[in-house]
């Protein structure tokens, strides 16, 4: 459990250090509309307050979640099929996505029985 906690240490050291400046050039905002699916299926329920989509912008392959989040799990999609996948944990702030062709990309995270959905456009 140690090397576990020490690694998410790391990597929340290693995306910390990233350059402020560079992450201040052109950062686009996502807009983020929410999806609740089936709300009755596995235990999940409707939430009794409401939601409020997480602030995250985008610049140079990087999320920034600007406020406190849940895990997500996060895909990014072409029309096609899902090009990347991975978990942002609750305590991480920002995300590098790989380097991935040119294009409009779908953004979904996921917790639970909620989903986000935006457009990235990743440029070079």
């Amino acid at each position: 459990m140690k090397r576990i906690e020490l690694l998410y240490f790391l990597m929340f050291c290693v995306c910390a250090s990233i350059n402020a400046d560079v992450l201040e050039e052109e950062e686009q905002e996502i807009e983020l509309e929410v999806t609740i699916e089936d709300p009755f299926n596995n235990n999940h329920s409707i939430p009794r307050t409401p939601i409020r989509p997480p602030h995250v912008t985008y610049s140079n392959l990087v999320l920034h979640f600007k406020t406190s989040h849940p895990d997500y799990a996060l895909q990014l999609a072409t029309s096609e099929d899902v090009v990347y996948e991975t978990t942002v944990y609750s305590i991480e702030s920002l995300v590098l996505i790989p380097s991935l062709p040119s294009g409009e990309y779908e953004i979904i995270l996921t917790s639970g029985n909620i989903s986000f959905h935006g457009f990235i456009t990743i440029t070079y």
